[in-house]
C-alpha cells in the first residue's frame, strides 16, 4: 500500500537525472542515462528511413524519428529504476528502495515502462486530441504487445507529479533536438507500421557491439556509430536483373497457363491460380513476382507454403529462380519453426555474416526474399508478440501462398483476415491451388 500520511499520500522520493539509467552494465557498476538511448534510436529510425523502400518511405512520415526519442522517456519512474537497479538502489535511494512494493502491478511485478511512455505521451499532447493517442499507442507497444492504458501520468503507480516533472526536465532537451512530432494524419494500420519501424530501430539502438550500454559515449560520436551499425547491418531491398524473359529464368517456354498471368498480372491485388499438379504454377507465380518488382510496384517476395518440409523442398528452385532474376538474389532466407537449425540458412548459401540479427523469424521477414510456412506471415494478423513488426516486414512485398486448398477452415479464415490486410500495406498476393471450390475463390476474389 502507498505510504499515508494524514490522509495523504506521500511525496514519492525522487532520484537526480543523472542516475536515471535506461541500459544496465552489471560489468561496471554503471549504464547508458535513458536520455542517451533515445537520442541514439532516433538517430538510428532518420537514418534507417532513407533505407527503406520508397513505399514506406511514404508511408513512415519523416518525422518519425521523434517517436524513438520518445519511446523510453517511461523509464524515467519509480519503478523501471527499482526494476533496473535492483538491490543496488539501497545505495542511490535508501527511501525509495524501501517503498518499492507500491511500484508493482497485482502479480507483484514492477509496472512496465511502455504503458508510462504513452500515459506521459498523452498527457503532453493531449491537445491534439484522437490522434496523439494513436501516436502514444506506437509507443505502448512498442515492446512486442500494448499494455491497458488506464492510468494518468501522475498516478501514484507512475511516480506521481514529481516523477511527471523529471520526465518532462528529460523531455524539454529531446524536444528541443529533434522537434515534435509531426502528427499528420495515419490509420491504424499505418500506426503498425510505424511501431513495427520503431521496434525495429529499438532492437538496431541497443546493440551493445555498437553502444556499449556502460554509457561510454561520447555525444559527438552517435551519430558515426549509427551510420557504422547501419553500413554492417546491410539492409537489401530486391535488385532486379530488368529483362528477363521467362526462358531467361526457367529455360523452357511459358505454357498456355503461365502465358495468361504472366500478361494479366500488371498491378497491385490479389491473383489466384488455379491448375493440375505439376502444370508450372510456382514458375508462373515467381514471373509474375519478377515483373511487379521490375515496375517498382512491389519489392521483395515471401513465399508461403503448408509445412516445414514443403518448404525446405521448394528451397532450391527458388533460390535458383532468384539468382537469375535478382542481383542479389542469393540471399534467400528459410523462415519456420525450426529454420534456425536448417543448412539452408548457412551464410554461403543464403545470408551474409550479420545472418545472426537476422536469425529471428520476425525478424527475417525483413529481408527481401523468404520462402516458409505460411504461420510465419499468420502471426502478423492474430495476438502474437510484436505482429506488427511482421507487418513492417512484410510491407510491399509480393505474397506467394502455395497450396491454398489443404489450409483447414480456421486457417482459411485467418488467411482471409491477412489477405485484406496484406493489400492494405501495399502488397500483391498470388494464391497458387490445385482446386479451390467457387465458395472459397468468391470469400478472396469478391470484395478485390
Amino acid at each position: 500500500m502507498p505510504f499515508v500520511l494524514r490522509g495523504k499520500l506521500k511525496e514519492i522520493p525522487i532520484i537526480p537525472e543523472k542516475l536515471c539509467i535506461g541500459k544496465f552494465d552489471k560489468n561496471t557498476n554503471s549504464g547508458m542515462l535513458t536520455i542517451t538511448h533515445c537520442r541514439i534510436v532516433a538517430y538510428v529510425m532518420k537514418a534507417m528511413r532513407k533505407c527503406l523502400s520508397p513505399y514506406l518511405r511514404h508511408k513512415l512520415p519523416k518525422k518519425v524519428y521523434v517517436l524513438g526519442a520518445l519511446h523510453d522517456i517511461g523509464k524515467i519512474s519509480p519503478s523501471f529504476l527499482l526494476s533496473i537497479y535492483r538491490d543496488m538502489m539501497q545505495s542511490v535511494s535508501h527511501k525509495l528502495y524501501n517503498r518499492r512494493d507500491e511500484f508493482c502491478d497485482e502479480k507483484k511485478k514492477f509496472i512496465r515502462h511502455e504503458p508510462i511512455s504513452e500515459a506521459w505521451f498523452n498527457n503532453r499532447y493531449a491537445y491534439k486530441g484522437k490522434i496523439a493517442k494513436l501516436y502514444g499507442s506506437i509507443l505502448g507497444m512498442h515492446h512486442g504487445r500494448r499494455g491497458v492504458i488506464s492510468l494518468p501520468e501522475t498516478h501514484h503507480k507512475y511516480g506521481d507529479d514529481r516523477w511527471a516533472q523529471l520526465r518532462s526536465k528529460v523531455f524539454v532537451p529531446l524536444i528541443e533536438e529533434f522537434g515534435d512530432p509531426c502528427f499528420s494524419p495515419i490509420d491504424e494500420c499505418e500506426a503498425e507500421l510505424m511501431a513495427g519501424f520503431l521496434s525495429t530501430c529499438d532492437w538496431i539502438g541497443s546493440q551493445d557491439k555498437y553502444f556499449p550500454s556502460s554509457g561510454k559515449i561520447k555525444e559527438n560520436e552517435i551519430k558515426s556509430m549509427v551510420r557504422k551499425a547501419i553500413k554492417d547491418l546491410g539492409w537489401e531491398h530486391a535488385v532486379p536483373r530488368k529483362g528477363k524473359s521467362f526462358f531467361d529464368l526457367f529455360g523452357f517456354e511459358p505454357r498456355p497457363v503461365q502465358k495468361e498471368f504472366i500478361k494479366i498480372i500488371t498491378k497491385h491485388g490479389v491473383y489466384i491460380i488455379e491448375d493440375s499438379t505439376g502444370m508450372g504454377k510456382t514458375e508462373a507465380g515467381l514471373m509474375g513476382a519478377y515483373n511487379l518488382i521490375c515496375k517498382g510496384l512491389n519489392n521483395g517476395i515471401y513465399f508461403a507454403l503448408p509445412t516445414r518440409v514443403t518448404s525446405e523442398r521448394l528451397f532450391g528452385r527458388v533460390k535458383s529462380f532468384l539468382e537469375k532474376a535478382f542481383s542479389n538474389g542469393n540471399r534467400l532466407c528459410l523462415t519456420h519453426g525450426q529454420s534456425f537449425i536448417s543448412e539452408l540458412n548457412d551464410e554461403e548459401s543464403s545470408l551474409p555474416s550479420r545472418k545472426k540479427w537476422f536469425m529471428s523469424n520476425r525478424r527475417a521477414l525483413m529481408l527481401p526474399f523468404c520462402i516458409g510456412t505460411i504461420d510465419q506471415i499468420l502471426k502478423a494478423v492474430v495476438h502474437s508478440k510484436f505482429n506488427f513488426v511482421r507487418m513492417f516486414g512484410l510491407a510491399n512485398k509480393v505474397i506467394i501462398i502455395d497450396e491454398l486448398h489443404s489450409y483447414g477452415a480456421y486457417t482459411g479464415e485467418i488467411t482471409n483476415a491477412l489477405i485484406e490486410k496484406l493489400l492494405k500495406i501495399g502488397c500483391s498476393i498470388i494464391i497458387l491451388s490445385a482446386t479451390l471450390t467457387r465458395e472459397r475463390k468468391e470469400q478472396i476474389l469478391g470484395k478485390y
